[in-house]
């Protein structure tokens, strides 16, 4: 609750020297709590009236065209997000302290050591014993194309597609379908 509304509220009840005392136990100057009681006796509401000055360069649509690219968003800049609204930066960073939203800098992979490098072949085999059964099996030896010899548009070029038809024809041969296992 706010100091003034408190005063306001005390005010009705108690004398003025009451809530002047009370309210210097609390370590609030005698000053302030005087000028609220002089606020309450000219009949002036608890709430600020609206002041003049310089409008606010961002108004409402803006705001709120803020507001939906910088919520729930990792790694936007405010820099871009300046130029993209066509304001300062230093605009931008007050109104999303404004509107409680803070910048999350988006965090970058890391990268593997020699070590985790050579760690890895390991504990893929320690998996794959694992994972697998009698029920489960793993083709291996399958000749893998670079990148640049495998056109993305030719599946005819592509050794995978012959592995999947290949796995397909295996799986259903006879008449079997797909189906979920039952929990």
């Amino acid at each position: 609750m706010i100091l003034r509304q408190r005063v306001y509220e005390m005010l009705g009840r108690i004398p003025k020297s009451e809530v002047v005392k009370h309210f210097e136990i609390e370590n609030i100057s005698r000053r302030t709590t005087y000028s609220i009681i002089k606020r309450f006796e000219k009949g002036l509401p608890i709430e600020d009236m609206p002041r003049s000055g310089r409008p606010s360069k961002m108004d409402k649509k803006t705001l709120k065209k803020l507001r939906k690219c910088a919520e729930n968003q990792v790694g936007t800049s405010q820099r871009k997000l300046a130029s993209k609204l066509s304001v300062s930066r230093a605009l931008i960073r007050r109104n999303l302290k404004k509107l409680g939203l803070t910048y999350k800098k988006r965090e970058r992979a890391p990268k593997y050591s020699q070590k985790q490098l050579d760690a890895i072949p390991k504990k893929c085999r320690k998996l794959r014993r694992d994972v697998t059964d009698k029920n489960t099996f793993i083709i291996i030896n399958i000749r893998f194309v670079p990148k640049e010899a495998n056109p993305p548009n030719v599946p005819q070029a592509r050794p995978i597609e012959n592995f999947w038809s290949i796995l397909a024809s295996e799986v259903y041969e006879g008449g079997r379908a797909a189906r979920n296992h039952a929990n």
